[in-house]
């Protein structure tokens, strides 16, 4: 992440553009393994085996967002008949669309690089918050799952 600068973005999802960030947006990338334990009881820590990764979240508040953000985040909103939800039992890997962060300003577009997660899922409530003291906000979330393994590597995303 040595080339990560701060600064905004635009956010697309699924070829919407969702709106732009302020400052960036969060990354939370936790890896997961089995502790291996020993001692008389069998309760200590010793070591671990690396299983993957747990969950990637991918976090941002857009600024001024657009209307596509409605039909991206909650297209049951607009379903058909109204009230509708996504089936039960479907593969997410079926859902997910391809998630884009693009640096829009200063230093993000001329050091900054362009992230890419080809399988990306809306995984918070929309937020919105609408005040008059600032333009209208709202947080969004996305899951990040890996892709087909590759070489025994599941790519998560590219960032070039």
């Amino acid at each position: 992440m040595a080339n990560f600068v701060a600064g905004a973005y635009s956010i697309e999802f699924d070829g919407t553009l969702l709106g732009f960030t302020e400052v960036g947006f969060e990354m939370v990338i936790r890896p997961a393994f089995n502790v291996v334990r020993a001692d008389a009881t069998g309760r200590t820590p010793i070591d671990g085996i690396a299983t993957g990764i747990e969950d990637m979240i991918v976090r941002a508040e857009l600024i001024e967002w657009s209307s596509g953000l409605m039909q991206k985040f909650a297209p049951y909103i607009n379903a058909s008949p109204l009230g509708s939800v996504i089936v039960a039992g479907q593969l997410m890997s079926t859902l997910a669309k391809t998630l884009i962060l693009t640096p829009v300003t200063g230093n993000a577009v001329d050091k900054g690089m362009k992230w890419t997660f080809p399988h990306a899922y809306p995984l918070e409530p929309l937020r919105t918050i609408f005040s008059a003291q600032r333009l209208r906000t709202s947080t969004v979330g996305f899951y990040i799952f890996g892709g087909l393994p590759t070489n025994y590597k599941v790519p998560m995303f590219t960032a070039a």
